[in-house]
């Protein structure tokens, strides 16, 4: 279920990624655009106030025919683009209609100059024409402005969406983080389980394995290999039932785990066998340290009245490699239990 959900978020992830590239690229799209539009408002107001100006220096007997023909390049730029000055051509159908009605009062306005030039004739058609000019392309100029206008609204739209989608994969970020923060805590936990006994919380035959493969120097220090073997299990369980002999192996294995340290390894190897590994010890002190364990196991016996905790041992002192060491003291655990069990049976007898 949760490999579905993180698959889920991954394809979530992409989706988002793409739509929040698409809106990005819009976005500088849409800022083009109003910069562009900005330009073309510039002058468009310049068409609407030049014409103005050159009708004024007409009537007052200095024609300025640069200014006519700086009028006549903007008209042009603005309806076919590029140009001289580089104006783009609005995609606003409106506007462009608008501009055209405009282009042919501009050539009216122009014929009307040059006839006024020509026959100095009163100047009230000339004001009427600039009067009906200066409407028309006020009217343009909103019309440019409410078209940038437009494109801001698009572009504030376009602000709000890609903050959602940036604030969306974040959220979806850090709920994938977490999955996986999760999961490397679990596969940790079920690593350490791997290598601890699930019964009895000690080191398990995976790590009594390692410990005994684990490249060591024997020259370089003194190694002992203790196998211990729980001798009445089988009876405990056959008798008391399998929840005691698990009480029996976990009593055993806490006796065990409190002489473990840097020096000494101690682990469940497997079934009712116990292993400890002990390094820079003398073998008195190995022979010492097996007393002392026989010492806590016959303190625990005194004062358990349900069972009693009986087992066989063996060690090897020193050797070529730890799994030798280690066939050898089986082999010694094995003849200390055959010893015990014929101690046993004839005191029985």
């Amino acid at each position: 279920m949760k490999q579905i959900q993180q698959s889920g978020n991954k394809i979530a992830q992409l989706i988002i990624v793409i739509f929040a590239a698409v809106l990005m690229f819009n976005t500088f799209y849409l800022i083009s655009i109003i910069q562009t539009t900005g330009r073309v408002i510039n002058y468009t107001g310049v068409l609407r106030g030049g014409a103005q100006r050159l009708v004024k220096l007409e009537l007052s007997g200095k024609p300025h025919d640069e200014l006519m023909e700086y009028l006549d390049e903007i008209i042009h730029d603005l309806r076919y683009g590029g140009g001289k000055y580089r104006l783009v051509k609005l995609n606003q159908e409106e506007y462009l209609i608008q501009l055209s009605a405009l282009s042919v009062k501009w050539e009216e306005l122009k014929s009307s100059i040059l006839e006024y030039r020509r026959q100095g004739n009163g100047p009230e058609e000339l004001l009427e024409l600039s009067e009906e000019y200066f409407n028309q392309s006020h009217e343009l100029v909103g019309l440019a402005e409410l078209y940038s206008e437009e494109k801001a609204g698009n572009l504030r739209i376009n602000e709000i969406l890609l903050s959602i989608s940036v604030l969306a994969l974040v959220l979806i970020s850090f709920q994938q983080t977490y999955y996986e923060l999760v999961l490397v805590r679990r596969n940790k936990e079920l690593s350490a389980a791997a290598y601890l006994d699930k019964l009895t919380g000690i080191p398990g035959r995976r790590s009594c394995e390692e410990a005994l493969w684990f490249p060591v120097d024997m020259k370089a220090s003194s190694y002992c290999v203790i196998m211990m073997d729980l001798n009445n299990l089988k009876k405990v369980n056959d008798e008391l039932g399998h929840s005691t002999g698990d009480k029996l192996i976990k009593a055993f294995a806490e006796i065990l785990y409190k002489f473990n340290n840097k020096k000494v390894f101690v682990g469940r190897y497997g079934g009712d066998e116990f292993l400890c590994i002990v390094r820079d010890y003398s073998e008195e002190m190995v022979q010492r340290l097996l007393e002392d364990i026989k010492k806590r196991v016959e303190e625990f016996n005194r004062a358990e009245s349900k069972f009693q905790i009986q087992y066989a041992s063996g060690y090897e002192y020193m050797g070529d490699s730890l799994p030798e060491m280690l066939e050898k003291a089986d082999e010694k655990m094995y003849e200390n239990k055959r010893r015990m069990k014929a101690a046993d049976s004839g005191s029985k007898s």
